[in-house]
């Protein structure tokens, strides 16, 4: 119904040339200003929706509008009709559930509240930590309580070797592969405990690598 109000005032503005009224002019640089700023976080909303939010009144004005002009035209039965169906149409986009199920195996864990706590008392809260792979570089951290660097795809060696000097002590990691990379096991001290997908090492500094 919204998606349907606001292409039915996108039209009806158009046809009506409506839009070269006097508060046209600032919804339409409003409207600009938004789409510049889309452009500016598309790559943080792939991770945050919420990053869509400060679309909410431009849409709103527009999708009250539009369902006012649908109510009051000759399409009226066919917007009642969809406002009835409102309650079935959002239970079919949401039951079942799909949320969970789309979610990796490694934040599954987060669900599991025993074992996410054993995951946050591993490492002191205080610690900076390296933590990955993260395409959101942020909703581990949420999760684990921590702060530091985090990680997407890969961890280089420099990149390493950069977060240590930057204070690092500690990594998360659900990459067994990097855990047995030899280009990264040198800065990897002793292992402080796995839950679930995720290891936890302690890392060394500069020192403790020249002196092995």
């Amino acid at each position: 119904m919204g998606t349907l109000a606001i292409a039915y005032a996108v039209f009806f503005l158009i046809k009506t040339r409506k839009v070269t009224r006097p508060l046209a002019l600032p919804f339409l640089i409003w409207t600009g200003v938004f789409m510049i700023y889309h452009l500016i976080e598309l790559g943080q909303m792939r991770q945050h929706d919420y990053y869509m939010m400060p679309y909410l009144p431009i849409f709103s004005i527009l999708m009250g509008f539009g369902a006012y002009k649908l109510l009051n035209s000759q399409f009226r039965k066919l917007a009642v009709a969809l406002l009835i169906l409102q309650p079935i149409l959002a239970c079919v986009r949401i039951i079942p559930a799909r949320f969970l199920t789309k979610e990796p195996d490694s934040r599954k864990i987060f669900y599991d509240q025993n074992a996410l706590n054993k995951l946050q008392q591993m490492v002191p809260d205080s610690a900076l930590c390296i933590v990955g792979p993260d395409d959101s570089k942020c909703i581990y951290f949420y999760f684990l309580k921590k702060k530091g660097f985090g990680y997407s795809e890969n961890l280089s060696k420099d990149e390493l070797a950069d977060y240590v000097k930057r204070g690092a002590k500690y990594i998360y990691t659900t990459q067994n592969e990097l855990i047995t990379n030899p280009e990264i096991s040198p800065f990897l001290d002793k292992k402080i405990g796995q839950e679930g997908n995720f290891l936890v090492y302690a890392l060394k500094n500069q020192e403790q690598r020249i002196s092995r």
